[in-house]
């Protein structure tokens, strides 16, 4: 993100704006960690009418991977090994939808901390897959399970889809 601030001089006074004999004049300044972002700033002149001050923010990648795509990468191989999970025992739904409920959490903090704008930014846009994933995975848990919990043989279709 770009900020700038002139300063006009006004047509009535004849006078004109000029950058001083320092090096630092249209020049960025080296970038200055301020906090989750990067800041460099200039000062130029804008045709001897205007004194510019220019402010360049750029955020820091890591704050993101660490909150927000970290967390989802491992909530969604969590989600994968109630796959794995003995189907007899009853904790494998409990699990899964703690799972969800912890995607959904991370989705009301990243709503919190990403900027609003028209679009739905990328990482919650990333959030809601794995939450559509993450939901595709228990309904076939549950699928599982109620088959598993059958008597009798399965259905052609039921024995393509799984065991082939």
């Amino acid at each position: 993100m770009e900020c700038h601030i002139c300063f006009s001089v006004l047509p009535a006074i004849d006078q004109t704006v000029e950058c001083g004999g320092s090096s630092s004049c249209d020049v960025w300044s080296p970038p200055q960690q301020e906090g989750e972002w990067n800041r460099k700033d200039k000062i130029f002149a804008k045709g001897n009418k205007e004194a510019c001050f220019a402010v360049h923010l750029e955020r820091i990648p890591l704050f993101h991977i660490a909150t927000t795509i970290g967390p989802c990468a491992i909530l969604v191989v969590l989600m994968t090994i109630t796959f794995i999970m003995p189907i007899d025992k009853g904790d494998r739904i409990s699990f899964g939808v703690t799972i969800l409920l912890s995607m959904v959490v991370s989705l009301v903090f990243v709503t919190e901390v990403l900027p609003v704008k028209g679009d739905l930014p990328f990482l919650a846009t990333l959030i809601v897959v794995c939450l559509g994933l993450m939901g595709l995975f228990l309904f076939f848990t549950i699928y599982i399970i109620t088959i598993h919990g059958k008597k009798g043989s399965l259905s052609p279709m039921a024995k393509a889809f799984f065991l082939h």
